[in-house]
Order: structure tokens, then C-alpha cells, then sequence
């Protein structure tokens, strides 16, 4: 008797689980992303599920504006549901024209020049400057359901 309350105790807990969102089996999800009409390179794609028990993916624009979500390894997709999205543009990071260390010269006057020379890359404006309805968590207004019909495709408008 003990037995049997048990089994059916552990298949119970098992139903809760996978009901639940815990574990699962993600989906393979790609798209593309779009900025006024052009893609959109170097941006972060964030599928915040809007269900207790899912798990965040992220996805990287390629120079063309595509991505592939990941959740738990690499292009492994989003565990089904639905999600907010939001898009955040990351400038690339580029090299910064420090002077070549000429010889003799001190660790102070290098750390000098490296330091002017990032504070010079820091004064560069954006290229892509998006706005809070699609990088914000709490404005975003894209939403999207896991599984896709097909390839996502997020067109932003700078206005």
C-alpha cells in the first residue's frame, strides 16, 4: 500500500515539473533584425519568458541582422512560451590608435596614452541609438510565442 502511494506520489511530482517549465526541451529559434529598414549588427536579442519557471535566451546580430537564440548551449534555441523581447545595441568594440611604446619610455606616460586614447573612443556618439520600447524590459511592446511559425523577424523604427 505504502508502495503505490509513493509511485503515484513521485509520477504526480513529475507531472508538476513538466507542467511547470522546469527542464524542457528547447527550440531552435533564428530571425532577423532590422533598424529603419537596414539590419542591425553587434545587438542583443533577450527573449524574457512572461511564465514563473522559464529561462531567459539571448541571441548576438550578425553583420546581416540575423540571430540564433540560446538558452542552456550554443544555438540551442528557447524552451517554448511566451516572451517579451527586447533588443540592445552594443557598439563593436574597435582598437583604439594608441602610440606604439617608443623606447624608454615610462609606464606612466604609456598608461597616459592608452588612457587618453579610450576616454577619445568614449566621446564617439552611437551608431544605432534604440529606443526604450524595444531595449527595455518594462516598455518593450515586442512579443513573441516559442515555438515560431518560421524565421522571427523584428523590424525597429528609429521614430
Amino acid at each position: 500500500m505504502r508502495r503505490g502511494t509513493l509511485h503515484v506520489g513521485l509520477i504526480a511530482f513529475g507531472l508538476v515539473l513538466g507542467l511547470s517549465g522546469c527542464g524542457g526541451k528547447a527550440v531552435k529559434v533564428t530571425g532577423t533584425v532590422t533598424f529603419d529598414g537596414s539590419p542591425l549588427p553587434n545587438a542583443v536579442v533577450k527573449f524574457i519568458p512572461t511564465e514563473k519557471g522559464g529561462r531567459e535566451a539571448t541571441g548576438l546580430t550578425n553583420a546581416d541582422g540575423t540571430f540564433q537564440l540560446e538558452t542552456f548551449a550554443a544555438r540551442d534555441g528557447a524552451l517554448p512560451g511566451d516572451y517579451k523581447v527586447t533588443v540592445q545595441y552594443q557598439e563593436p568594440v574597435a582598437q583604439t590608435d594608441v602610440p606604439a611604446p617608443q623606447p624608454g619610455q615610462s609606464m606612466k606616460a604609456m598608461w597616459d596614452a592608452s588612457q587618453k586614447a579610450r576616454k577619445e573612443q568614449q566621446k564617439k556618439a552611437p551608431k544605432y541609438v534604440i529606443p526604450a520600447k524595444y531595449s527595455q524590459p518594462g516598455e518593450t511592446v515586442l512579443k513573441q510565442r516559442v515555438p515560431p511559425e518560421g524565421p522571427v523577424r523584428f523590424d525597429l523604427r528609429s521614430k
